[in-house]
């Protein structure tokens, strides 16, 4: 698909999210990692085994055709680095540049993921409405079931409060830019990005409804809610 969408914007698109991710990280990020290895591990277990499970019984389950079944697989599976490693070189060499560009580029994350969302659907705006009644069942149902498993479970294996609703958000909150730059980009196929860009403007109401109700209930049992 030789596109400006899908050969330059998208991948550019990303790379810009990917390299605010890295920017925000420090070398803190990582020893607390260290500090909490079973918090990283549940997490890593429900999005690496369980997903993809839940994800193959919702498009067995909603039906869904051959082409938005492949694109909601890639949501769970497509990951970019190399931004994230620049990233965090940069931080690593001017700490107070990182700062200071880190609000900007988040700023240019959110700007660029809605512009690649609408230009994902506008490219298919002729099939768009059979897109969204076919695939926005399964990518809310997906949305509620990740953002559920990612706090009870950790809670089930004993986590406190704050670590199971930062595993919530982490398993619940999905790059949706990283699972359409490879649909578009290296696959050359519109419709199998389509289910991520449904997913990604469903996730954030309902994971900030979900936000709502997990930390009401904190505050209510006199736990502090979690900070980034």
């Amino acid at each position: 698909m030789d596109t400006p969408l899908a050969t330059v914007f998208l991948p550019l698109a990303l790379a810009v999210i990917m390299f605010g991710l890295g920017l925000s990280l420090t070398s803190d990020d990582f020893r607390r990692v260290r500090r909490h290895p079973r918090a990283v591990v549940v997490a890593m277990c429900c999005q690496l085994l369980l997903l993809p499970v839940l994800c193959l019984g919702l498009v067995v389950g909603f039906g869904l055709s051959p082409v938005l079944a492949v694109g909601k697989v890639l949501q769970v599976f497509a990951l970019v680095l190399v931004p994230v490693a620049i990233g965090l070189v940069v931080r690593r060499r001017s700490e107070a540049f990182a700062r200071r560009m880190d609000r900007p580029v988040r700023l240019l994350s959110v700007i660029v993921l809605v512009a690649v969302i609408i230009g994902a659907l506008v490219a298919e705006q002729d099939d768009v409405v059979n897109h969204l009644v076919e695939a926005g069942p399964a990518a809310l149902a997906f949305c509620v079931a990740s953002l559920t498993i990612g706090y009870f479970a950790p809670r089930l294996l004993k986590l406190d409060r704050r670590q199971s609703i930062a595993c919530s958000m982490e398993i619940g909150v999905h790059n949706s830019a990283v699972a359409m730059t490879p649909a578009i980009s290296v696959l050359g196929s519109v419709g199998l990005a389509v289910p991520a860009a449904v997913y990604g403007v469903l996730m954030y109401p309902v994971a900030a409804l979900a936000g709502m109700l997990t930390t009401r209930g904190s505050r209510t049992t006199g736990e502090p809610a979690p900070v980034n």
